[in-house]
């Protein structure tokens, strides 16, 4: 009986030690949910996550992007830098950034002999190489499809000295932009990403002394990108074309470029829907706010200072930089529209891109400059438009062979269907043209007033003829005779 019941305590501590094994490594359940009391909140479970992915705004800090990697499929871009003689371009920085998937920027330096190799996601990024000394940096975009491998060279140009005068307006009177610094770029202004956003780019800045004057190397005879920022103010970037002249008719009396940076003032809040109302995410946005007047491309800037009168002759680009966000997965936004108070204003206006292929290249919203209130959400209902078939002929009745340039009335310029709904600017310069099937293009179009040119180095825009499509929609291909 002993040897039993020895046997039997022996069993009771084996099963006992065992219990507490078990539970000392068993991870606690959750406990039991209870009903919550009329007094309570009660937290409503997380919606489940949408099926559009959140849209990102053109310029988004780099561990945001980071954290929003995801498996892609990738592509490598091999390429190589050299100075004007040839020679390789050693130890320079280069770098991919603002990937239309919001990937995080690439860095790679330049090897010995020039080359420099990147593998990363596919889609579009933009590519900014650092200039040797006395050089023009190089900025140009690249379209990486999945498993590719494009190869890019280039060679460096030496920059001539361009000095340039920056001004703003503080309280009403236009004054040097005081902390402004400036570059230039070598390259072709493609895109909102380019032209709208320099900062990730690897520049060689120059800042501006007490008068808001700089020095900074520029090609004489290339186009180029001048990027500006200031404190305060909206980025802008100038497209300098010096082909046709060169820089010295760029310069005012003064031998400098005088440019004008626009204050930032109100930020406007919105949301963009579809014509059905349901959210458009990956839109793009911008405010549209055009000075009250011109006097040829120097504005009228409201209570001017003491050198108002030479300023307003002398300044020879004012287009002002404009802030530009995308939707998100909700359709909704936030950007700052320009300072209002001291600078009068023929409008002002929200312009959507909506970037897809079923609706217009860009509509606009017109606010009430009066009744403006930042507290209030504004709702953008996009119309999906009509397709129009435009007939071209040119002064002897034959198909035009195109291609040909399509804006409104104010200047902004429309892309053909397939292409990126942000490759648009206010400049008849850099239009999207569209390519003619037998003298016929199709435009997606609300209706109205459009103007239509021929493309080409003896084509005036001036000349452009007023087209009209009917607001209620095709009825039969609108035929266009141009000049």
């Amino acid at each position: 009986m002993r040897v039993v019941a020895t046997l039997l305590a022996l069993l009771a501590l084996s099963v006992a030690l065992l219990f507490w094994l078990r539970m000392d490594r068993r991870v606690p359940e959750a406990a039991p949910a209870t009903p919550a009391r009329a007094s309570e909140a009660v937290v409503a479970p997380a919606a489940p996550p949408s099926e559009t992915p959140a849209a990102t705004p053109l310029l988004t800090p780099p561990e945001e992007r980071a954290e929003r990697d995801t498996e892609r499929p990738l592509a490598a871009l091999l390429g190589r830098l050299m100075l004007q003689d040839g020679s390789p371009a050693a130890g320079l920085s280069v770098r991919l950034f603002e990937h239309t998937g919001g990937s995080a920027p690439h860095d790679a330096l330049s090897a010995s002999d020039g080359s420099f190799e990147f593998l990363v996601e596919a889609g579009r990024w933009q590519l900014g190489a650092e200039a040797p000394t006395g050089c023009v940096a190089w900025l140009t975009e690249v379209d990486l499809a999945p498993d590719s491998a494009p190869y890019l060279e280039h060679r460096f140009a030496p920059g001539a000295p361009l000095c340039v005068r920056v001004w703003t307006n503080v309280d009403g009177v236009v004054q040097p932009a005081l902390g402004a610094r400036l570059a230039c770029v070598e390259g072709a202004s493609s895109s909102v990403e380019q032209r709208a956003w320099s900062s990730a780019a690897p520049l060689a800045w120059s800042a501006v002394d007490a008068e808001g004057r700089a020095t900074t190397p520029a090609l004489p005879a290339s186009e180029q990108l001048l990027f500006v920022e200031a404190p305060g103010a909206f980025p802008l970037s100038v497209l300098l074309d010096p082909r046709s002249a060169g820089l010295d008719a760029l310069r005012q009396s003064d031998g400098c470029v005088h440019v004008f940076v626009e204050r930032v003032g109100l930020l406007l809040r919105g949301r963009v829907r579809d014509e059905s109302g349901a959210p458009l995410a990956g839109a793009v946005v911008g405010v549209s706010a055009p000075f009250a007047e011109q006097r040829t491309l120097a504005p009228d800037f409201g209570a001017l200072g003491p050198e108002a009168e030479a300023l307003g002759r002398t300044i020879f680009v004012a287009r002002p930089g404009a802030e530009l966000v995308r939707t998100d997965a909700q359709g909704r936004f936030e950007v700052r529209a320009p300072e209002l108070e001291f600078a009068p204003r023929a409008a002002l206006a929200l312009v959507v891109w909506p970037a897809r292929a079923d609706y217009p290249h860009h509509q606009s919203f017109e606010l009430d400059l009066v009744g403006l209130d930042a507290a209030r959400e504004l709702d953008l209902r996009l119309q999906a438009g009509f397709e129009y078939e435009l007939e071209i002929v040119d002064p002897q009745g034959a198909p035009h062979a195109g291609p040909v340039r399509v804006r409104d009335v104010d200047g902004r310029p429309h892309a053909p269907p397939g292409a990126r709904a942000d490759a648009q600017f206010e400049d008849v310069s850099t239009a999207p043209l569209f390519p003619l099937v037998e003298g016929r293009l199709k435009l997606r179009h609300l209706g109205g007033v459009v103007l239509v040119g021929a493309a080409g180095a003896d084509a005036s825009a001036d000349d452009d003829p007023l087209v009209s499509l009917p607001l209620a929609g095709p009825t039969g291909p609108v035929p266009i005779a141009l000049p």
